[in-house]
């Protein structure tokens, strides 16, 4: 899924600058469109990016290793913290 995400991400980003490159090189874009346009995909990108964040939740908290509180509490006192 995220594999997808950044290929359209940038598919879109490349798609934009392309175009903008060939209206500029027939004079139907000036320099403050195209950064316009640039800044408005940025934006697009970030926006669509952040669909990752929508996904699947892991549920019940971290997983694996051993509980923290006594053994870290009987560490600290064996060095005579």
């Amino acid at each position: 899924r995220t594999m997808s995400i950044i290929h359209q991400n940038i598919g879109i980003s490349l798609a934009t600058k392309a175009l903008f490159v060939g209206l500029t090189a027939f004079g139907m874009a000036s320099m403050w469109g195209a950064i316009a346009a640039d800044v408005g995909v940025s934006l697009l990108v970030v926006a669509n990016a952040l669909r990752l964040l929508n996904g699947y939740q892991i549920k019940g908290g971290p997983s694996g290793g051993e509980p923290v509180g006594e053994n870290m509490a009987k560490g600290a006192l064996a060095h005579g913290h």
